[in-house]
């Protein structure tokens, strides 16, 4: 617990130096564009793929299944969410709050969360439950919007994102136990330690251009009520259903 308090206090100290140099105007909206196409296409990327490269395929194999697969039945349970409490007359209200609900923001700040809490195997896993959200976002999200679902297009975007190629060349370099030379892994490495600080600056300074009033706003913090409450819960209980199903069938079979 004492370790999680002082890993949220430093993402909280790096959160507030972006919004520091935003709000002092040390970075202009071209930087902060910059910054934040660095950490997507260079540093996140690195990071990913270093993440994979320090794991032993034969204990995290099952982890790697399970996570997708809680993954894709998060974005069902969002997408079926969605359809049912967002009934809002306004259509861009209800497209915006649908898109939000299925596409959080999980890839930029859950990474540095998950690589601070768990080290380099719970990035490696974010990175895997995180596929299924942006097939979703291209595909789904985009056609809240258009009226139009285009999966080729939805494909191509999923594979030609960074992070994702990043995570997938991870992936065939661990399952075919391929060894980079320390000499090659070693910039991988040293700019993929960044990704953390760099991110929550990031963060901070899309923070700084946010209004305090405009977060007190009835539609907003239903919202947040749904997001970061309600189905949490609905999760949470899905997860102890299947504890006690999977303990009684394996108490069943003992018996036996």
């Amino acid at each position: 617990m004492q370790e999680l308090l002082k890993l949220i206090f430093n993402l909280f100290l790096m959160l507030a130096a972006g919004f520091l140099v935003r709000k002092l105007h040390i970075i202009n909206d071209a930087g902060e564009k910059a910054v934040t196409d660095l950490v997507m296409i260079v540093v996140l990327p690195c990071n990913v793929f270093y993440s994979f490269l320090s794991q032993n395929i034969d204990s995290m194999a099952e982890d790697c299944l399970w996570i997708l697969g809680i993954s894709v039945a998060v974005q069902v349970i969002a997408f079926l969410y969605t359809r049912i409490v967002f009934r809002v007359k306004i259509a861009d209200h209800r497209c915006n709050l649908s898109y939000a609900m299925l596409s959080p923001n999980t890839g930029f700040i859950g990474c540095p969360v998950a690589e601070g809490v768990f080290g380099s195997s719970g990035l490696m896993l974010a990175c895997i439950y995180l596929i299924p959200q942006r097939l979703i976002m291209w595909s789904v999200g985009l056609s809240m919007y258009t009226g139009v679902s285009d999966k080729k297009t939805a494909v191509k975007k999923l594979l030609t994102h960074p992070c994702v190629i990043a995570c997938l060349l991870g992936l065939f370099f661990l399952l075919l136990r391929i060894r980079v030379p320390d000499w090659m892994l070693l910039p991988v490495a040293s700019i993929g330690r960044c990704n953390t600080a760099l991110a929550m600056i990031v963060i901070g300074m899309l923070i700084s251009r946010v209004r305090i009033r405009s977060l007190a706003n009835r539609t907003v913090i239903l919202f947040s009520v749904h997001r970061l409450l309600i189905i949490p819960l609905i999760i949470m209980l899905f997860y102890i259903l299947k504890k006690v199903f999977f303990w009684t069938s394996f108490g069943h079979g003992l018996l036996k």
